[in-house]
């Protein structure tokens, strides 16, 4: 027998029938993250941003096809410019940490692209192709080798846990 399984910000849940329950409102709410198992392929959303500093060298084009070459799909993407109060609520992990105040001059200078993305495994394998935060410690082939320059000018944020997709993606995508 075949169930059908889907994890939001609230937790797993099971149906009792082997469908989704309420997927019209997962599917309503793009910022929810779910995980679907069906014959052993398991799909779920996550999220991520391109920095200013990748959007001030263009790169934003090549990280997109980046992500889509890797399989991800793209369900939505915003282009924004953040105010203080979302960067601080988005970063709110690194407060008081020494690169807070360069971090949040950063991400509030010029416009982000703001994504939701779903593939195999999706959180573990953006944040694989993401790479760690030093671009000088990522593999090559990472985007953060290819495009970041510092630590904090790294080109792509990534979330790193499915609770930290829900929270995140629902500053841009309600």
């Amino acid at each position: 027998m075949r169930r059908a399984f889907f994890v939001c910000h609230l937790g797993w849940h099971k149906s009792a029938n082997n469908t989704l329950p309420h997927a019209q409102n997962i599917l309503a709410r793009p910022h929810m993250v779910y995980v679907l198992q069906q014959s052993g392929y398991m799909k779920e959303r996550t999220f991520c941003i391109i920095k200013p500093d990748a959007m001030q060298s263009r790169a934003e084009g090549k990280i997109i096809s980046a992500l889509l070459e890797a399989g991800f799909d793209l369900v939505e993407m915003r282009l924004v410019r953040l105010d203080r109060a979302t960067a601080e609520r988005l970063y709110e992990i690194h407060r008081g940490k020494p690169f807070w105040n360069e971090l949040m001059e950063l991400m509030t200078s010029g416009p982000i692209v703001a994504m939701i993305l779903e593939g195999e495994n999706g959180v573990e394998a953006l944040r694989r192709l993401v790479g760690p935060a030093n671009p000088r410690l990522a593999e090559r082939g990472t985007l953060r080798r290819r495009f970041g320059t510092s630590v904090t000018r790294n080109a792509i944020h990534a979330s790193d846990t499915h609770g930290n997709v829900a929270m995140e993606s629902s500053l841009f995508f309600g």
